[in-house]
């Protein structure tokens, strides 16, 4: 057997976040083969996200109700090694548990964010097998992808990852980097396409969420999203007003999308935005 290899064939290093964390416990403290009934007491929701799709947006929001504790980056390797330190664990499962049980009552839903390969990861550990064998799964994604890849151009100059940060540069230094946006959409289209690839192969009917019809009507896809997770009943009116985050876009991206758009425009070809 491969011992790089990990449950349903895949591999342990599809995730860089993943093998960081190998490093720091070593394989056989993180692979979980047995149910480990202490996540029992609690339900469970992974948010698959790309790059400026909108999920922290989605996660807030998704949080006004308390009964959801919201999805964190809580799987990046630095973080999972900074409080296993500090806490003392010794096995991944533990920090694990330690973060359900700190930020979610009992019979609440833990969130995670999670990227394809994270997601991939929990997956070939038996992590999710044996942690969160009832989780259910919302996999967020933008229709228009070019523009996600601006915003993600733009947000690393900025260094301004949401609404509540202040931009690192003026906004008369942000420059318009044609080859890096276009490397940027193929690598949100390859993300895309590869978490409906893990869906499809492994049975998996996740809760789909277009950031576009989310934000156009946001009381509407919540409580699609609510009833779609099947947690709890629905209360008579959604909060979704307690989010601090704010969309970012602004002419500046709108200006970068149609510059873009018009240098690479193939004759009269219809677009679709």
């Amino acid at each position: 057997m491969n011992s790089d290899i990990g449950m349903y064939g895949i591999p342990y290093n599809i995730s860089p976040h993943g093998m960081k964390i190998v490093e720091y416990f070593g394989l056989e403290n993180v692979i979980v083969r047995e149910p480990d009934d202490r996540f029992s007491r609690y339900k469970h929701y992974i948010l698959g996200f790309t790059n400026r799709s909108g999920s922290n947006y989605l996660a807030e929001v998704i949080a006004g109700d308390a009964r959801y504790s919201p999805a964190r980056e809580s799987l990046c390797a630095d973080m999972v090694i900074e409080k296993s330190k500090k806490h003392g664990f010794k096995r991944f499962s533990d920090y694990l548990f330690w973060l359900v049980e700190s930020t979610t009552e009992h019979g609440h839903a833990f969130g995670a964010k999670a990227s394809f390969g994270q997601l991939s990861w929990l997956a070939a550990t038996g992590v999710f097998e044996n942690c969160f064998p009832q989780a259910r799964i919302i996999h967020m994604k933008r229709e228009n992808v070019v523009a996600q890849a601006i915003s993600l151009s733009i947000a690393r100059q900025t260094k301004q990852w949401m609404s509540t940060q202040k931009s690192k540069i003026n906004s008369d230094d942000i420059s318009y980097n044609p080859v890096e946006i276009n490397r940027f959409v193929k690598e949100i289209v390859r993300s895309n396409a590869e978490f409906e690839g893990f869906f499809l192969k492994h049975s998996i009917d996740p809760v789909e969420v277009s950031y576009e019809d989310f934000c156009n009507n946001t009381e509407q896809e919540l409580g699609n999203i609510y009833r779609a997770l099947g947690f709890f009943n629905i209360g008579l009116t959604l909060n979704i007003n307690g989010s601090k985050l704010l969309k970012q876009a602004d002419t500046i991206n709108q200006s970068f999308e149609d510059r873009f758009k018009q240098e690479n425009r193939i004759g009269n070809i219809s677009n679709k935005y």
